[in-house]
């Protein structure tokens, strides 16, 4: 029996009850026929066991879905509740996740950034500070044609080959065709692809020698290339101090 109908129950027992009080105040009274008021005691009696039966089958689930009816009743949204706040919590959580993993990533793009633009190498601070196309300078792929060596689209003479980052680590100067007389003639060449303040330094031997540049603190070994004659036909320009 649902939970409408066993309180419609309830009802009319008890509006029985006060009417049974009522007849025996009548029996009292000697005002009322006897058949009557014992028709209402028995319907009284009735109603009074319909009562207890149904606060009996209503307390006890077991028998009845009466409270379980009250409670769907009365709480209608309660398992709705819970599901909302159990996703809202879920979406929370799945929120957070992204979040962190989008933090992750920006943190490891910004690390793998950070490895790529490295410390530059003294090599490369020191061709920052230099004009291109000298040694220890970057190199100007522009003006040269790749042969063996860069060879110098302006100066058929001139030779070069670079290291690392596109320096220039060795410049050879070609004289076969017209050979210098004297180291002194070679100087103008050697500036021209050193910088313009180098002088002879020192002597190693009669083919090699150390040239210095004072605004620059740079060494160049050079090493020269003499014919039978006693004439330079090439001119190696290296670096000194290891640079490259």
């Amino acid at each position: 029996m649902d939970y409408y109908t066993a309180n419609v129950f309830k009802i009319i027992s008890i509006v029985a009850l006060i009417f049974f009080v009522l007849c025996l105040v009548i029996l009292v009274a000697k005002k009322c026929n006897k058949k009557f008021i014992g028709l209402a005691t028995l319907l009284s009696v009735a109603s009074a066991a319909s009562v207890f039966y149904f606060q009996h089958v209503e307390n006890n689930p077991k028998l009845s879905t009466a409270t379980d009816h009250k409670e769907r009743y009365d709480f209608p949204e309660s398992s709705s509740s819970e599901k909302s706040v159990s996703e809202t919590s879920s979406e929370i959580s799945s929120s957070a996740s992204s979040d962190n993993a989008s933090n992750a990533k920006t943190e490891t793009s910004s690390s793998e950034t950070s490895n790529s633009t490295k410390v530059k190498s003294s090599q490369e601070e020191l061709a920052d500070k230099l004009p291109k196309n000298v040694e220890y300078g970057y190199i100007d792929k522009s003006d040269f044609t790749k042969e063996t060596m860069y060879h110098s689209k302006e100066f058929d003479y001139a030779y070069v080959s670079t290291g690392e980052h596109n320096i220039i680590k060795t410049v050879k100067l070609d004289f076969r065709d017209l050979p210098l007389a004297s180291l002194d003639d070679a100087l103008e060449y050697i500036q021209d692809w050193t910088s313009r303040d180098t002088q002879l330094q020192s002597k190693v031997d009669d083919r090699t020698y150390i040239y210095h540049s004072a605004s620059l603190n740079l060494n160049y070994e050079i090493k020269l290339v003499i014919n039978s004659q006693g004439k330079i036909t090439r001119v190696s320009i290296f670096p000194d101090d290891s640079l490259i």
